[in-house]
């Protein structure tokens, strides 16, 4: 029988969000310490897709929000790449893209996320 959970987090520290998932995986039945093991390999390339669709709000839209709310939050990304991480076990490679809206401006988005400091946190190599 499939499964579904729900863990709600009351912000986006990487701590927190590393707990809601922790729990979230627990209530799955999966192994909290190594969520992906069973799926993720030593040697694997791991592709992670964030929501990476804008690098700002639209000037055409009338409503402006915390980008956000139309991104994934740099600490859930991280998070999910930590948990990879430990699946490989220092063999494989991390791969972290999306394919932003045309309009979107590439550099502008990373310098908003601050996410570049991934490709040297783990023992395996992780592209942006």
């Amino acid at each position: 029988m499939d499964k579904v959970a729900i863990v709600s987090a009351d912000n986006y520290r990487l701590e927190t969000v590393t707990a809601a998932l922790d729990t979230l995986f627990e209530k799955l039945g999966y192994d909290r310490d190594n969520p992906f093991g069973e799926i993720v390999h030593p040697g694997d390339q791991v592709f992670i897709k964030p929501n990476w669709v804008a690098s700002r709000w639209r000037q055409s839209c009338d409503h402006v929000d915390s980008l956000y709310s139309v991104i994934t939050h740099p600490s859930v990304i991280e998070a999910v790449a930590d948990k990879v991480a430990v699946a490989l076990k220092g063999k494989g490679k991390i791969i972290i893209a999306d394919n932003p809206s045309i309009d979107a401006d590439f550099d502008e988005l990373m310098d908003f996320v601050k996410i570049e400091h991934l490709k040297t946190k783990y023992d395996v190599p992780c592209e942006i």
